[in-house]
C-alpha cells in the first residue's frame, strides 16, 4: 500500500511553505485523546493519542510518532519535535510549573511524515522545587 502526504503544509523557521501532493492513501492524522497532569507530578503531562477507527482497522504495521510542545506555537514550530515513540500514549517530563503548555502529535514514519493533531492545551500546577517568576529586585532608598 502507498501513502501520501495530502496537502500538508510545512512550516519552517523561515515560515516558507512546501506543499506536497502525491497519489496513493493519506497518512493518518493522529487525535489527541488525553492531555492530564499526572498526579504526582506539578509539571508533568501524559498524552495519548488514537488513529480513527478506519486509520487503525488498515494500519499495516506501527507508526512512529513525533510530539510537538511548547507554550506558544512559535516554539512548537522553531523547536521541532521533542519526543518520539511508538506508543500512542507519553510522558512529557521537565516542563515549567504554572504555566500553559500547547501539544501536537504527527506521524513521523515509517511511510512518511503524516498530518499533525489538532493542537491541545493544558497547564502544568505549583511546584514547590520550582524557581520564582517575575522576580525583581528593588532598592528602597532610605532618608
Amino acid at each position: 500500500m502507498r501513502y501520501f502526504v495530502d496537502d500538508f503544509i510545512i512550516l519552517t523557521q523561515c515560515f516558507l511553505t512546501l506543499q506536497v501532493k502525491t497519489t496513493g492513501k493519506t497518512l493518518p492524522k493522529p487525535e489527541i485523546t488525553e492531555a492530564n497532569l499526572v498526579p504526582t507530578s506539578g509539571t508533568t503531562i501524559k498524552l495519548s493519542w488514537k488513529l480513527s477507527d478506519d486509520d487503525a482497522k488498515n494500519n499495516e504495521g506501527s507508526w512512529n510518532y513525533a510530539i510537538y510542545y511548547g507554550m506558544k506555537m512559535t516554539e512548537i514550530i522553531s523547536e521541532g519535535p521533542r519526543l518520539n515513540t511508538t506508543q500512542t500514549t507519553a510522558k512529557v517530563t521537565g516542563l515549567h510549573a504554572c504555566e500553559s503548555y500547547s501539544f501536537v502529535v504527527a506521524i513521523i514514519g515509517p511511510k512518511g511524515y503524516g498530518p499533525p493533531s489538532n493542537p491541545v492545551s493544558t497547564s502544568t500546577k505549583f511546584a514547590a522545587g520550582a524557581p520564582p517568576k517575575n522576580l525583581q529586585v528593588m532598592k528602597f532608598l532610605t532618608l
